[in-house]
């Protein structure tokens, strides 16, 4: 696998938005259909999965990929996360449950994760896809392309 393929493993995701996810990164995907594995859960209102555990599920199951999920996701640190991302895993898992299965929200998180994935930091720029989103008003807010510096960053990592 080439530093710019992907694999996507869909766990009841959204399958129409990788092209597009693909034109703005310069990455390629390839789409695998799962079955969401066995993952450690919480109640905090709703029903909630471990980030962690299906990080670990991808990182095990593709060289380098990310899983979409439309259940809600958690870390121990936080109430609930839109993604996250394992550069030394070279995994990432979005959940699109929060984002009321809104295109351009899921495309913002996918290509936010994957940014993550090849190296980038979150970014202090508001309008960068990279900007910390812990609010679906956030995620509105932002842009779905890097800014001019983190495009420079990935051209100096050859990506």
């Amino acid at each position: 696998m080439n530093k710019k393929e992907f694999s996507v493993i869909l766990f009841n995701g959204s399958q129409d938005i990788w092209e597009e996810v693909s034109k703005i990164t310069g990455l390629n995907f390839k789409l695998d259909i799962d079955n969401l594995p066995e993952c450690r859960t919480r109640e905090n209102g709703v029903k909630q999965y471990s980030a962690h555990d299906l990080l670990d599920y991808v990182s095990k199951n593709s060289e380098r990929g990310i899983g979409v999920v439309d259940v809600d996701l958690f870390i121990p640190e936080l109430n609930f996360v839109f993604g996250l991302s394992s550069p030394s895993k070279q995994a990432s898992v979005v959940s699109t449950a929060r984002l009321g299965n809104k295109r351009s929200r899921i495309i913002k998180e996918a290509v936010h994760e994957l940014g993550h994935l090849v190296g980038l930091s979150h970014c202090y720029n508001s309008d960068c896809v990279m900007h910390f989103s812990n609010r679906v008003e956030h995620t509105d807010k932002k842009g779905k392309e890097f800014c001019k510096s983190c495009r420079n960053h990935l051209k100096s990592k050859s990506l």
